[in-house]
């Protein structure tokens, strides 16, 4: 079963890949990759410490390959993705880390970012 569910895996990996990524740039100080990433979109929902005030934080999580990552270890708060001409920090989001796997295999990071201005 576990092989039927590992092929089943690097099958929906690939259609990601192949159908559902393209080119982006992922920075690190003077340091830059081109790395394929697929885009996913949040809303969190955010209170003020005494509850008085709630907004919706809306943020861009991109999916990558770790492995297209490996010059930089993993990923940082304050790497930038630049990304259709607009620049996204890395960045936590309330109590939750700036990334954490996409999968149980530890094969694709989803990073947590929001836009800056440039």
């Amino acid at each position: 079963m576990a092989d039927l569910l590992q092929s089943a895996n690097a099958f929906l990996r690939s259609q990601r890949a192949s159908c559902m990524a393209h080119a982006a740039t992922y920075s690190r100080l003077s340091t830059s990759v081109t790395v394929n990433v697929t885009v996913g979109l949040r809303d969190q929902v955010v209170n003020a410490a005494d509850g008085s005030v709630m907004m919706i934080v809306h943020s861009r999580d991109f999916i990558l390959t770790a492995a297209d990552l490996a010059a930089f270890t993993e990923p940082l708060r304050g790497d930038r993705i630049v990304d259709d001409g607009h620049t996204y920090e890395v960045l936590p989001m309330e109590s939750v880390p700036c990334w954490q796997w996409a999968d149980q295999g530890h094969i694709d990071y989803r990073i947590h970012t929001k836009e800056v201005l440039t």
